[in-house]
């Protein structure tokens, strides 16, 4: 459906061309980068999310600049460009603060956090997303606390601190589960499994994963299979070995 949905884009872009409202053209870049990122394929998202923040300043649409910014800088922080990731989803927080709307802030920040995770800057991951998570309950936001949440987890988990990540990344189980969307509920069932094996608890941790990949399966997202795979196997075989005993 994701590779559907570039190639219609595409087709929309080609007869927008001469349309006197400009702004699809810079708009488009951002929604066939989000589609390629969500089918893994970051190559492909960095080259159509670079083409946007240039023909967003051509039509000065500030807006659309902010999007594809935050596309470029994780894109660019996936195919382990961090410095210039990181610098990229700096400018998407800046044009965002510009613009004075709380949300395209929020947003910028997300990516931000995810920027720094991807470079292994968990310390600095950690203080932005607690202050995220801390502003998103103030507001009730109810999605990008999960989101906040999730990051958060990924954090710890980067930083060895399991437990605190599996605390965290339970909270926003029923959220990604209720309020978003099967891949995010997916991948935080697979950053549990994560926190569990990291835990020695890998019976536990088998069991988020297994979940895990049965949704990855559903959704044809190969990559996230693989990955939820190849964890499950290797808890599966520790517990085997008389490891993970704990969980029962």
């Amino acid at each position: 459906e994701a590779k559907g949905a570039v190639e219609l884009l595409a087709r929309c872009a080609q007869s927008s061309e001469h349309a006197s409202d400009q702004s699809i053209l810079a708009f488009t870049p951002y929604w066939q980068a989000a589609c390629a990122w969500n089918m893994g394929s970051y190559e492909t998202a960095l080259r159509y999310a670079s083409e946007g923040p240039a023909l967003a300043r051509q039509i000065d649409n500030p807006h659309a600049e902010y999007m594809n910014l935050r596309q470029v800088g994780q894109a660019l922080a996936y195919l382990g460009r961090e410095v210039e990731g990181i610098k990229a989803c700096q400018r998407a927080v800046a044009v965002a603060t510009e613009l004075g709307h709380e949300s395209y802030k929020k947003t910028a920040l997300q990516t931000l956090a995810l920027s720094y995770i991807k470079a292994g800057e968990y310390d600095k991951a950690v203080p932005l997303c607690t202050s995220m998570l801390d502003q998103n309950r103030r507001l009730a936001d109810v999605r990008s606390e999960g989101v906040a949440l999730g990051l958060l987890g990924d954090a710890y988990n980067g930083l060895g601190r399991y437990r605190e990540a599996a605390h965290v990344l339970a909270e926003a189980l029923p959220i990604f589960r209720d309020h978003t969307n099967d891949r995010f509920h997916g991948l935080c069932l697979l950053k549990l499994g994560y926190a569990y094996q990291g835990m020695g608890e890998y019976r536990r941790a088998a069991g988020y994963l297994k979940d895990s990949l049965l949704i990855f399966q559903d959704l044809h997202l190969s990559y996230l299979e693989v990955r939820a795979a190849e964890t499950l196997t290797a808890c599966l075989a520790a517990a085997s070995n008389g490891h993970g005993m704990k969980s029962g």
